[in-house]
Protein backbone atom coordinates (compact mmCIF):
# COMPACT_ATOMS: atom_id res chain seq x y z
CA UNK A 1 0.00 0.00 0.00
CA UNK A 2 1.67 3.25 -1.13
CA UNK A 3 1.20 6.05 1.60
CA UNK A 4 0.95 9.65 0.65
CA UNK A 5 3.04 12.51 2.76
CA UNK A 6 1.75 15.71 2.94
CA UNK A 7 4.54 19.04 3.71
CA UNK A 8 3.50 21.50 6.14
CA UNK A 9 5.05 25.01 6.46
CA UNK A 10 7.64 25.16 9.05
CA UNK A 11 7.31 28.00 11.74
CA UNK A 12 9.70 29.91 10.09
CA UNK A 13 7.46 30.12 6.89
CA UNK A 14 4.05 30.56 9.30
CA UNK A 15 5.45 33.65 10.62
CA UNK A 16 6.63 34.63 6.87
CA UNK A 17 3.29 34.21 6.01
CA UNK A 18 1.96 35.94 9.50
CA UNK A 19 3.55 38.89 8.23
CA UNK A 20 2.78 39.35 4.78
CA UNK A 21 -1.03 39.06 5.74
CA UNK A 22 -1.14 41.36 8.14
CA UNK A 23 -0.85 39.39 11.65
CA UNK A 24 1.85 41.13 12.75
CA UNK A 25 1.62 40.58 16.58
CA UNK A 26 1.78 36.89 15.42
CA UNK A 27 4.91 37.06 13.32
CA UNK A 28 6.80 38.82 16.34
CA UNK A 29 5.60 36.82 19.17
CA UNK A 30 7.23 34.21 16.87
CA UNK A 31 10.22 36.41 15.86
CA UNK A 32 11.10 36.88 19.91
CA UNK A 33 10.73 33.43 21.10
CA UNK A 34 13.09 32.42 18.58
CA UNK A 35 15.59 35.69 19.24
CA UNK A 36 16.87 33.47 22.78
CA UNK A 37 16.70 30.05 21.46
CA UNK A 38 20.38 28.16 20.38
CA UNK A 39 22.00 28.44 17.14
CA UNK A 40 22.94 24.67 17.20
CA UNK A 41 21.97 23.72 13.55
CA UNK A 42 21.38 24.57 10.04
CA UNK A 43 17.34 25.16 10.64
CA UNK A 44 17.96 26.66 13.62
CA UNK A 45 20.06 29.15 11.66
CA UNK A 46 17.66 29.64 8.87
CA UNK A 47 15.21 30.64 12.12
CA UNK A 48 17.51 33.09 13.69
CA UNK A 49 18.12 34.94 10.21
CA UNK A 50 14.01 34.26 9.55
CA UNK A 51 13.45 36.25 12.79
CA UNK A 52 15.83 38.97 12.48
CA UNK A 53 14.32 40.07 8.93
CA UNK A 54 10.97 40.48 11.07
CA UNK A 55 12.27 42.10 13.64
CA UNK A 56 14.13 44.41 10.64
CA UNK A 57 10.88 44.57 9.07
CA UNK A 58 9.06 46.53 12.10
CA UNK A 59 11.41 48.80 12.75
CA UNK A 60 13.30 47.15 15.42
CA UNK A 61 16.69 47.04 13.57
CA UNK A 62 18.66 47.29 16.92
CA UNK A 63 17.35 43.77 18.02
CA UNK A 64 17.57 42.79 14.14
CA UNK A 65 21.03 43.78 14.61
CA UNK A 66 21.76 42.05 17.67
CA UNK A 67 20.29 38.33 15.50
CA UNK A 68 22.39 38.91 12.51
CA UNK A 69 25.60 39.43 14.81
CA UNK A 70 25.06 36.29 16.33
CA UNK A 71 25.00 34.42 13.06
CA UNK A 72 27.80 36.13 11.98
CA UNK A 73 29.84 35.19 14.83
CA UNK A 74 28.94 31.58 14.54
CA UNK A 75 29.01 31.74 10.51
CA UNK A 76 31.74 34.71 9.62
CA UNK A 77 31.11 33.61 5.69
CA UNK A 78 27.32 33.76 5.46
CA UNK A 79 27.62 37.28 3.17
CA UNK A 80 23.68 37.24 3.51
CA UNK A 81 24.19 37.84 7.65
CA UNK A 82 27.14 40.12 6.63
CA UNK A 83 24.92 41.93 4.26
CA UNK A 84 22.08 42.31 6.60
CA UNK A 85 24.00 44.00 9.43
CA UNK A 86 25.50 46.57 6.73
CA UNK A 87 21.97 47.70 6.08
CA UNK A 88 21.01 48.01 9.73
CA UNK A 89 24.21 50.03 9.99
CA UNK A 90 22.67 51.84 7.70
CA UNK A 91 19.92 52.67 8.65
CA UNK A 92 20.97 53.46 12.48
CA UNK A 93 22.63 56.21 10.64
CA UNK A 94 26.30 54.55 11.07
CA UNK A 95 26.99 55.09 7.49
CA UNK A 96 30.70 54.80 7.92
CA UNK A 97 30.64 51.46 9.37
CA UNK A 98 27.73 50.33 7.02
CA UNK A 99 29.57 50.60 4.39
CA UNK A 100 33.34 49.23 5.75
CA UNK A 101 31.07 46.52 6.21
CA UNK A 102 29.61 46.12 2.81
CA UNK A 103 32.87 46.63 1.37
CA UNK A 104 34.56 44.73 3.54
CA UNK A 105 32.54 41.42 3.17
CA UNK A 106 30.05 41.48 0.05
CA UNK A 107 32.82 41.88 -2.59
CA UNK A 108 31.19 40.73 -5.62
CA UNK A 109 27.57 42.71 -5.06
CA UNK A 110 25.02 42.48 -6.97
CA UNK A 111 22.86 45.14 -8.65
CA UNK A 112 19.65 44.57 -5.87
CA UNK A 113 22.09 44.60 -3.20
CA UNK A 114 23.60 47.47 -4.33
CA UNK A 115 20.03 49.29 -4.60
CA UNK A 116 19.08 48.22 -1.22
CA UNK A 117 21.67 49.15 0.47
CA UNK A 118 21.58 52.73 -1.06
CA UNK A 119 18.05 52.63 0.19
CA UNK A 120 19.30 51.67 3.95
CA UNK A 121 21.64 54.25 3.76
CA UNK A 122 18.64 56.45 2.75
CA UNK A 123 16.17 55.46 5.38
CA UNK A 124 19.31 56.23 8.03
CA UNK A 125 19.23 60.35 6.94
CA UNK A 126 22.65 59.61 4.49
CA UNK A 127 21.45 60.69 1.24
CA UNK A 128 24.79 62.03 0.27
CA UNK A 129 26.55 58.79 1.55
CA UNK A 130 24.04 56.97 -0.41
CA UNK A 131 25.11 59.02 -3.57
CA UNK A 132 28.59 58.49 -3.00
CA UNK A 133 28.28 54.79 -2.90
CA UNK A 134 26.23 54.77 -6.15
CA UNK A 135 28.25 56.47 -7.99
CA UNK A 136 31.20 54.41 -6.96
CA UNK A 137 28.92 51.63 -7.73
CA UNK A 138 28.00 53.16 -11.13
CA UNK A 139 31.81 53.30 -12.05
CA UNK A 140 32.53 49.77 -11.15
CA UNK A 141 28.97 48.04 -13.00
CA UNK A 142 29.06 50.07 -16.05
CA UNK A 143 26.75 47.86 -18.00
CA UNK A 144 23.63 48.37 -15.27
CA UNK A 145 21.61 51.29 -16.05
CA UNK A 146 19.62 50.40 -12.62
CA UNK A 147 22.21 51.61 -10.70
CA UNK A 148 22.12 55.32 -12.69
CA UNK A 149 19.06 55.19 -12.95
CA UNK A 150 18.60 55.01 -8.88
CA UNK A 151 21.83 57.41 -8.63
CA UNK A 152 19.93 60.08 -10.62
CA UNK A 153 16.44 59.81 -8.05
CA UNK A 154 19.14 60.43 -4.99
CA UNK A 155 21.14 63.18 -6.90
CA UNK A 156 17.09 65.22 -7.84
CA UNK A 157 16.83 64.87 -4.23
CA UNK A 158 19.26 66.63 -3.24
CA UNK A 159 17.90 69.60 -5.63
CA UNK A 160 21.16 68.55 -8.41
CA UNK A 161 18.26 68.39 -11.07
CA UNK A 162 20.72 69.34 -13.88
CA UNK A 163 22.83 66.29 -12.80
CA UNK A 164 20.29 63.65 -12.55
CA UNK A 165 19.52 64.86 -16.15
CA UNK A 166 22.22 64.53 -17.37
CA UNK A 167 23.08 60.95 -16.19
CA UNK A 168 19.41 59.62 -16.76
CA UNK A 169 20.60 61.23 -20.65
CA UNK A 170 23.74 59.65 -20.80
CA UNK A 171 22.07 56.07 -19.57
CA UNK A 172 19.22 56.56 -22.28
CA UNK A 173 21.79 56.31 -25.26
CA UNK A 174 22.29 53.37 -24.80
CA UNK A 175 20.91 50.09 -25.02
CA UNK A 176 18.43 49.27 -22.55
CA UNK A 177 16.75 45.75 -22.99
CA UNK A 178 14.32 45.63 -20.08
CA UNK A 179 11.38 48.13 -21.43
CA UNK A 180 10.42 48.01 -17.26
CA UNK A 181 13.89 49.67 -16.45
CA UNK A 182 13.67 51.99 -20.01
CA UNK A 183 9.96 53.37 -18.82
CA UNK A 184 11.54 54.07 -14.95
CA UNK A 185 14.60 55.96 -16.94
CA UNK A 186 12.24 57.92 -18.98
CA UNK A 187 9.80 58.37 -15.98
CA UNK A 188 12.51 59.69 -13.58
CA UNK A 189 13.38 61.90 -16.38
CA UNK A 190 10.31 63.59 -16.72
CA UNK A 191 10.27 64.00 -12.99
CA UNK A 192 13.47 66.29 -12.96
CA UNK A 193 12.87 67.85 -16.14
CA UNK A 194 9.26 69.17 -15.11
CA UNK A 195 10.29 72.81 -13.57
CA UNK A 196 12.89 74.09 -16.62
CA UNK A 197 11.78 71.76 -19.40
CA UNK A 198 8.00 70.89 -19.65
CA UNK A 199 7.81 69.99 -22.64
CA UNK A 200 10.90 67.59 -22.28
CA UNK A 201 9.17 66.07 -19.63
CA UNK A 202 5.83 65.55 -21.59
CA UNK A 203 7.46 63.66 -23.85
CA UNK A 204 9.38 61.96 -21.60
CA UNK A 205 6.03 60.94 -19.93
CA UNK A 206 4.94 59.64 -22.86
CA UNK A 207 7.80 57.28 -23.94
CA UNK A 208 7.68 55.92 -20.41
CA UNK A 209 3.93 54.85 -20.91
CA UNK A 210 5.22 53.50 -24.51
CA UNK A 211 7.95 51.20 -23.22
CA UNK A 212 5.99 50.33 -19.60
CA UNK A 213 1.97 50.91 -20.05
CA UNK A 214 1.11 49.44 -17.01
CA UNK A 215 3.30 51.56 -15.07
CA UNK A 216 0.96 53.80 -13.42
CA UNK A 217 2.66 56.28 -12.28
CA UNK A 218 3.80 57.64 -15.29
CA UNK A 219 0.22 58.08 -16.41
CA UNK A 220 -0.46 60.35 -13.16
CA UNK A 221 2.25 62.34 -13.76
CA UNK A 222 1.70 63.22 -17.10
CA UNK A 223 -1.90 64.22 -16.63
CA UNK A 224 -1.31 66.43 -13.63
CA UNK A 225 1.92 68.22 -15.99
CA UNK A 226 -1.04 68.29 -19.08
CA UNK A 227 -3.42 69.85 -16.14
CA UNK A 228 -1.01 72.44 -14.83
CA UNK A 229 -0.13 73.67 -18.65
CA UNK A 230 -3.92 74.56 -18.82
CA UNK A 231 -4.93 71.13 -21.14
CA UNK A 232 -7.14 70.12 -19.02
CA UNK A 233 -9.32 68.69 -21.86
CA UNK A 234 -6.45 66.32 -22.86
CA UNK A 235 -5.71 65.40 -19.33
CA UNK A 236 -9.34 64.28 -19.25
CA UNK A 237 -9.06 62.37 -22.58
CA UNK A 238 -5.75 60.76 -21.33
CA UNK A 239 -7.12 59.74 -18.14
CA UNK A 240 -10.22 58.40 -20.06
CA UNK A 241 -8.12 56.05 -21.68
CA UNK A 242 -6.26 54.87 -18.84
CA UNK A 243 -9.65 53.42 -17.25
CA UNK A 244 -9.78 50.30 -18.87
CA UNK A 245 -6.11 49.35 -18.06
CA UNK A 246 -6.42 50.36 -14.13
CA UNK A 247 -10.09 50.23 -13.66
CA UNK A 248 -9.67 50.55 -9.61
CA UNK A 249 -6.84 52.72 -9.19
CA UNK A 250 -8.21 55.70 -6.81
CA UNK A 251 -5.59 57.99 -7.30
CA UNK A 252 -6.64 57.84 -11.18
CA UNK A 253 -10.35 57.96 -10.31
CA UNK A 254 -9.61 61.34 -7.80
CA UNK A 255 -7.87 62.91 -11.15
CA UNK A 256 -10.16 61.68 -13.75
CA UNK A 257 -13.03 63.57 -11.59
CA UNK A 258 -11.30 66.44 -10.62
CA UNK A 259 -9.63 66.76 -14.00
CA UNK A 260 -13.48 67.38 -15.30
CA UNK A 261 -14.31 69.30 -13.15
CA UNK A 262 -12.14 72.00 -14.16
CA UNK A 263 -12.71 71.32 -17.36
CA UNK A 264 -16.15 72.54 -16.45
CA UNK A 265 -18.50 68.87 -16.53
CA UNK A 266 -19.68 68.82 -13.72
CA UNK A 267 -21.44 65.67 -14.48
CA UNK A 268 -18.30 63.66 -15.25
CA UNK A 269 -16.87 64.64 -12.36
CA UNK A 270 -19.63 63.61 -9.72
CA UNK A 271 -20.01 60.30 -11.79
CA UNK A 272 -16.05 59.33 -10.74
CA UNK A 273 -16.21 61.09 -7.31
CA UNK A 274 -19.55 58.63 -6.43
CA UNK A 275 -17.17 55.45 -8.43
CA UNK A 276 -14.69 56.63 -5.57
CA UNK A 277 -16.25 56.61 -2.68
CA UNK A 278 -17.98 53.89 -3.77
CA UNK A 279 -14.56 51.93 -3.66
CA UNK A 280 -13.09 53.62 -0.26
CA UNK A 281 -14.47 55.09 3.01
CA UNK A 282 -10.70 56.47 3.33
CA UNK A 283 -9.86 58.71 0.10
CA UNK A 284 -11.18 61.82 2.19
CA UNK A 285 -10.05 64.30 -1.17
CA UNK A 286 -12.28 62.38 -2.83
CA UNK A 287 -15.27 62.48 -0.33
CA UNK A 288 -14.44 66.71 -0.23
CA UNK A 289 -14.90 66.92 -3.86
CA UNK A 290 -18.09 65.02 -4.57
CA UNK A 291 -19.41 67.64 -2.23
CA UNK A 292 -18.74 70.36 -3.74
CA UNK A 293 -19.25 69.27 -7.18
CA UNK A 294 -22.93 68.54 -5.83
CA UNK A 295 -22.80 71.65 -4.67
CA UNK A 296 -21.67 73.59 -7.30
CA UNK A 297 -24.26 71.79 -9.69
CA UNK A 298 -27.35 72.98 -7.15
CA UNK A 299 -27.52 69.66 -5.55
CA UNK A 300 -27.19 70.98 -2.04
CA UNK A 301 -29.80 68.48 -0.84
CA UNK A 302 -27.49 65.66 -2.25
CA UNK A 303 -24.33 67.38 -0.60
CA UNK A 304 -26.22 67.90 2.27
CA UNK A 305 -26.81 63.79 2.30
CA UNK A 306 -23.78 63.44 1.10
CA UNK A 307 -21.76 64.90 3.85
CA UNK A 308 -24.08 63.77 6.78
CA UNK A 309 -22.65 60.13 5.66
CA UNK A 310 -19.62 61.17 5.68
CA UNK A 311 -19.59 62.12 9.21
CA UNK A 312 -21.43 59.01 9.87
CA UNK A 313 -18.10 57.36 8.93
CA UNK A 314 -15.86 59.78 9.95
CA UNK A 315 -17.47 61.39 13.25
CA UNK A 316 -16.43 64.97 13.78
CA UNK A 317 -14.10 65.25 10.48
CA UNK A 318 -13.40 69.16 10.60
CA UNK A 319 -14.16 69.29 6.67
CA UNK A 320 -17.10 67.88 6.65
CA UNK A 321 -18.86 69.72 9.64
CA UNK A 322 -17.99 72.88 8.40
CA UNK A 323 -19.11 72.00 4.97
CA UNK A 324 -22.46 70.86 6.29
CA UNK A 325 -22.58 74.38 8.30
CA UNK A 326 -22.34 75.62 5.18
CA UNK A 327 -25.26 74.41 3.67
CA UNK A 328 -27.25 74.25 6.90
CA UNK A 329 -27.63 78.05 7.52
CA UNK A 330 -29.35 77.79 11.20
CA UNK A 331 -25.86 76.05 11.72
CA UNK A 332 -23.39 79.04 11.04
CA UNK A 333 -20.25 78.84 12.94
CA UNK A 334 -18.33 82.09 13.74
CA UNK A 335 -15.33 81.18 11.98
CA UNK A 336 -13.87 77.84 9.88
CA UNK A 337 -12.43 75.75 12.92
CA UNK A 338 -8.71 75.37 12.58
CA UNK A 339 -8.55 71.73 11.46
CA UNK A 340 -10.85 72.58 8.65
CA UNK A 341 -8.45 75.13 7.07
CA UNK A 342 -5.64 72.92 8.00
CA UNK A 343 -6.26 69.93 6.40
CA UNK A 344 -7.90 72.10 3.42
CA UNK A 345 -4.92 74.11 2.62
CA UNK A 346 -2.42 70.62 3.39
CA UNK A 347 -4.38 68.64 0.70
CA UNK A 348 -3.54 70.83 -1.78
CA UNK A 349 -0.28 73.23 -1.10
CA UNK A 350 1.33 71.02 -3.54
CA UNK A 351 -0.93 72.55 -6.61
CA UNK A 352 -2.10 75.63 -5.01
CA UNK A 353 -0.09 78.36 -7.49
CA UNK A 354 -0.96 76.34 -10.41
CA UNK A 355 -4.73 76.78 -9.06
CA UNK A 356 -4.13 80.03 -9.01
CA UNK A 357 -3.32 80.87 -11.97
CA UNK A 358 -5.85 79.04 -13.76
CA UNK A 359 -8.57 81.02 -11.50
CA UNK A 360 -6.48 84.16 -12.92
CA UNK A 361 -6.07 85.38 -9.52
CA UNK A 362 -4.98 89.31 -9.29
CA UNK A 363 -4.25 89.06 -5.46
CA UNK A 364 -0.09 89.79 -5.67
CA UNK A 365 -0.54 92.60 -8.58
CA UNK A 366 -3.60 94.49 -6.20
CA UNK A 367 -1.59 93.97 -3.20
CA UNK A 368 1.85 95.25 -4.69
CA UNK A 369 -0.34 98.25 -6.13
CA UNK A 370 -1.96 99.09 -2.37
CA UNK A 371 1.34 98.75 -0.70
CA UNK A 372 3.32 100.99 -2.86
CA UNK A 373 0.52 103.83 -2.86
CA UNK A 374 0.21 103.73 0.81
CA UNK A 375 3.96 102.82 1.76
CA UNK A 376 6.17 104.48 -0.92
CA UNK A 377 9.31 103.26 -2.09
CA UNK A 378 10.07 99.77 -0.92
CA UNK A 379 13.48 100.16 -0.64
CA UNK A 380 13.00 103.65 1.65
CA UNK A 381 10.39 101.84 4.16
CA UNK A 382 11.65 98.66 5.16
CA UNK A 383 9.72 97.67 8.51
CA UNK A 384 8.98 94.78 10.34
CA UNK A 385 6.00 92.52 8.34
CA UNK A 386 3.79 90.01 9.31
CA UNK A 387 1.99 87.80 6.16
CA UNK A 388 -1.34 86.62 8.40
CA UNK A 389 -2.18 83.36 6.45
CA UNK A 390 0.85 83.17 4.14
CA UNK A 391 0.35 80.03 2.45
CA UNK A 392 2.99 78.83 -0.49
CA UNK A 393 4.59 82.60 0.50
CA UNK A 394 2.83 84.23 -3.03
CA UNK A 395 2.55 87.38 -0.93
CA UNK A 396 6.25 87.22 0.33
CA UNK A 397 7.15 87.80 -3.08
CA UNK A 398 5.45 91.45 -3.22
CA UNK A 399 6.20 92.25 0.73
CA UNK A 400 9.65 91.22 0.84
CA UNK A 401 11.23 94.11 -0.71
CA UNK A 402 8.78 96.60 1.84
CA UNK A 403 10.52 94.02 4.91
CA UNK A 404 13.97 94.33 7.16
CA UNK A 405 12.02 91.28 8.59
CA UNK A 406 9.13 89.32 7.18
CA UNK A 407 7.25 86.52 9.54
CA UNK A 408 5.29 84.44 7.95
CA UNK A 409 1.93 82.13 9.92
CA UNK A 410 0.04 80.07 8.46
CA UNK A 411 -1.88 76.86 9.76
CA UNK A 412 -0.97 74.24 7.40
CA UNK A 413 1.99 72.91 7.60
CA UNK A 414 2.30 71.59 3.91
CA UNK A 415 1.87 75.71 2.69
CA UNK A 416 4.69 76.38 5.33
CA UNK A 417 6.80 73.69 3.14
CA UNK A 418 5.79 75.70 0.17
CA UNK A 419 6.97 79.20 1.27
CA UNK A 420 10.08 77.85 2.77
CA UNK A 421 11.34 76.58 -0.67
CA UNK A 422 10.84 80.40 -1.34
CA UNK A 423 13.78 81.29 1.21
CA UNK A 424 11.68 84.77 1.66
CA UNK A 425 10.82 84.81 5.10
CA UNK A 426 12.79 85.27 8.19
CA UNK A 427 10.79 83.16 10.38
CA UNK A 428 7.73 80.73 9.15
CA UNK A 429 5.37 79.33 11.78
CA UNK A 430 2.25 76.86 12.16
CA UNK A 431 -0.01 78.43 14.45
CA UNK A 432 -3.58 79.47 14.64
CA UNK A 433 -3.53 83.59 13.49
CA UNK A 434 -5.54 84.66 16.74
CA UNK A 435 -3.62 83.03 18.90
CA UNK A 436 -0.44 84.40 17.85
CA UNK A 437 -1.77 87.70 17.18
CA UNK A 438 -2.68 87.77 21.17
CA UNK A 439 0.34 87.40 21.77
CA UNK A 440 2.45 90.08 19.66
CA UNK A 441 1.01 93.11 20.46
CA UNK A 442 2.93 96.32 18.97
CA UNK A 443 5.12 94.19 17.31
CA UNK A 444 4.48 95.22 13.67
CA UNK A 445 4.53 97.86 11.23
CA UNK A 446 2.39 96.22 8.80
CA UNK A 447 0.04 92.97 8.83
CA UNK A 448 -1.26 91.58 5.59
CA UNK A 449 -3.74 89.14 5.21
CA UNK A 450 -4.83 88.09 1.79
CA UNK A 451 -7.75 85.65 1.23
CA UNK A 452 -7.16 85.04 5.20
CA UNK A 453 -10.03 86.82 6.82
CA UNK A 454 -12.41 85.02 4.36
CA UNK A 455 -12.45 82.12 6.93
CA UNK A 456 -13.60 84.12 9.78
CA UNK A 457 -17.22 85.19 9.70
CA UNK A 458 -17.19 87.57 12.92
CA UNK A 459 -14.63 89.54 12.13
CA UNK A 460 -14.78 91.30 15.59
CA UNK A 461 -12.06 89.65 17.51
CA UNK A 462 -9.60 89.25 14.80
CA UNK A 463 -10.06 92.78 13.40
CA UNK A 464 -8.59 94.10 16.95
CA UNK A 465 -5.87 91.40 17.17
CA UNK A 466 -4.68 93.05 14.22
CA UNK A 467 -4.52 96.11 15.13
CA UNK A 468 -3.41 95.81 18.06
CA UNK A 469 0.04 93.62 16.88
CA UNK A 470 0.38 96.86 14.79
CA UNK A 471 2.71 99.87 15.93
CA UNK A 472 1.09 103.21 16.25
CA UNK A 473 0.89 104.23 12.59
CA UNK A 474 1.56 100.52 11.27
CA UNK A 475 -0.57 99.42 8.25
CA UNK A 476 -3.19 97.04 7.95
CA UNK A 477 -3.86 95.31 4.69
CA UNK A 478 -6.81 92.51 3.75
CA UNK A 479 -9.12 91.66 1.28
CA UNK A 480 -12.52 89.49 1.86
CA UNK A 481 -15.28 88.32 -0.68
CA UNK A 482 -18.00 90.64 -1.06
CA UNK A 483 -21.58 89.93 0.14
CA UNK A 484 -24.96 91.54 -0.67
CA UNK A 485 -25.04 95.29 -0.04
CA UNK A 486 -27.95 95.65 1.80
CA UNK A 487 -26.51 92.99 4.38
CA UNK A 488 -25.04 94.19 7.70
CA UNK A 489 -23.30 90.92 8.45
CA UNK A 490 -22.04 87.87 7.12
CA UNK A 491 -22.64 84.91 5.82
CA UNK A 492 -20.83 81.54 4.72
CA UNK A 493 -21.40 80.28 1.83
CA UNK A 494 -21.59 77.02 0.40
CA UNK A 495 -17.92 76.54 -0.77
CA UNK A 496 -17.05 76.70 2.91
CA UNK A 497 -15.58 80.86 2.67
CA UNK A 498 -17.73 83.89 3.94
CA UNK A 499 -18.72 87.04 2.81
CA UNK A 500 -19.27 90.12 3.78
CA UNK A 501 -21.04 93.65 2.97
CA UNK A 502 -18.84 96.84 2.87
CA UNK A 503 -21.45 98.21 5.93
CA UNK A 504 -20.19 95.42 7.98
CA UNK A 505 -16.64 96.43 7.62
CA UNK A 506 -16.92 100.20 7.48
CA UNK A 507 -19.09 99.60 10.79
CA UNK A 508 -15.85 97.46 12.34
CA UNK A 509 -13.46 99.79 11.63
CA UNK A 510 -15.14 102.68 12.78
CA UNK A 511 -15.84 100.53 16.33
CA UNK A 512 -11.90 99.96 16.33
CA UNK A 513 -10.87 103.76 16.15
CA UNK A 514 -9.99 103.84 12.17
CA UNK A 515 -11.27 106.49 10.55
CA UNK A 516 -10.99 105.71 6.87
CA UNK A 517 -8.65 104.89 4.79
CA UNK A 518 -8.87 102.52 1.27
CA UNK A 519 -12.17 100.32 0.83
CA UNK A 520 -11.64 99.34 -3.36
CA UNK A 521 -13.74 96.44 -4.95
CA UNK A 522 -12.01 94.53 -7.44
CA UNK A 523 -12.30 91.33 -9.18
CA UNK A 524 -10.27 88.70 -7.04
CA UNK A 525 -10.22 85.83 -9.22
CA UNK A 526 -12.64 83.53 -10.99
CA UNK A 527 -14.40 80.16 -9.76
CA UNK A 528 -16.81 77.97 -11.96
CA UNK A 529 -16.53 80.43 -14.57
CA UNK A 530 -17.59 83.46 -12.82
CA UNK A 531 -16.36 86.53 -11.15
CA UNK A 532 -15.02 86.49 -7.52
CA UNK A 533 -15.89 89.90 -6.22
CA UNK A 534 -14.21 91.06 -3.46
CA UNK A 535 -12.85 93.85 -1.06
CA UNK A 536 -9.32 95.43 -0.80
CA UNK A 537 -8.78 97.39 2.67
CA UNK A 538 -5.73 99.73 3.71
CA UNK A 539 -6.40 100.54 7.14
CA UNK A 540 -3.99 102.74 9.66
CA UNK A 541 -3.55 102.30 12.93
CA UNK A 542 -3.44 106.21 14.68
CA UNK A 543 -2.62 106.76 18.52
CA UNK A 544 -5.02 107.17 20.50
Amino acid sequence: MKSTRTSQASPAELARQHLDQGRKQEALEWATTVADAPVDSVEDRQNLATAAQILAAEGQTERALELYQRIHGQYPDDVVASFAIACCHARLGNADLAIATFRKHVLRPAVGACEGFAHALVDGGGIENAVQFLREMDANIRSEARISVMLASLLSKQGDDAGAISLLEECLKKDIGDNRLRSRAYFNLGVVSETTNPQGAEAAYRTAIEADSDYENSWINLAVLLCHTNRTEEAAELLDAARDRFPDNTQLMYLRGFTHRLAGDSAAAIEQFRLLTSLTVDHLQGWEMLGRCLTDSGQEDEAIAHYQKWLEIHPGHPVATHLLSALESNQVASRAAPEYVATTFDAFASTFEDMLVKLEYRGPEYFNSLLREHLGDPEQYQGNILDAGCGTGLMGKILRPFANRLTGVDLSSAMLAQAAKLKLYDELLQADLVDYLAEHAGTFDVVLAADTLNYFGDLTSVLRLCFESLQDGGWLFFSIEQGPLSDDCFTLMPHGRYVHSPHYLVYHLGELGVPGGTMRKVVLRKENQQDVNALLIAAQKTSP
